[in-house]
């Protein structure tokens, strides 16, 4: 929430009923567009007044005609096929940059179900499953970068130890606009 300006253009893609929307609006008095491959959510995003529309952006892509402010990836690449197209398109389109949260999958939890012979079940609908040093990678080999990151952590246990003990990963990647600019640049040290 912090990362997002009062009075932004927000997209969130994967809006689902716009639990995040309404807080956004509430806290941040943001405009909110919804992309959701439901139609029922969908149907209950536009009920609470915001404009949205159903999409397989598995399939379709994002299809965006203008750009918006911040584009919102919550808990939403780690479900795709392509992820790495979507995360592209939205650094494309995004004025100040592409909030993404996933799972950590270097969590302790999931280590030590490693441990004990079964692979990490953070849900059954997970395609792709990144630790915090394997987003950090994958964002490299995209050529994008991280403006800020954080995890339910803080300060010196989120940089020396996020990569372990952190559930959840937020990133706030730069647009494509900011990408080779003087931007402060995220390092995950562990």
């Amino acid at each position: 929430m912090e990362w997002i300006e009062p009075y932004s253009t927000v997209l969130d893609v994967g809006c689902g009923e716009g639990l995040v929307a309404e807080e956004i609006v509430k806290n941040k008095k943001c405009e909110i567009y919804g992309i959701d491959i439901s139609a029922k959510a969908i149907q209950k995003f536009i009920d609470k007044g915001f404009h949205g529309e159903v999409r397989d952006i598995d399939q379709e892509g994002l299809q965006l005609e203008s750009n918006y402010d911040y584009i919102l990836l919550i808990e939403v690449l780690e479900h795709l096929k392509w992820p790495h197209k979507i995360l592209l398109e939205a650094c494309a389109h995004a004025k100040r940059g592409v909030i993404v949260t996933i799972p950590n999958s270097g969590y302790i939890r999931w280590r030590l179900q490693m441990l004990r012979g079964f692979f990490p079940r953070q849900t059954f609908t997970h395609l792709h499953f990144w630790s915090v040093k394997d987003f950090s990678l994958f964002l490299r080999t995209l050529g994008l970068r991280a403006i800020d990151f954080k995890t339910e952590l803080s300060g010196l246990i989120n940089r020396a130890f996020g990569n372990l003990l952190a559930y959840q990963q937020c990133w706030l990647i730069a647009p494509k606009t900011l990408i080779g600019g003087k931007e402060a640049v995220a390092e995950v040290k562990s």
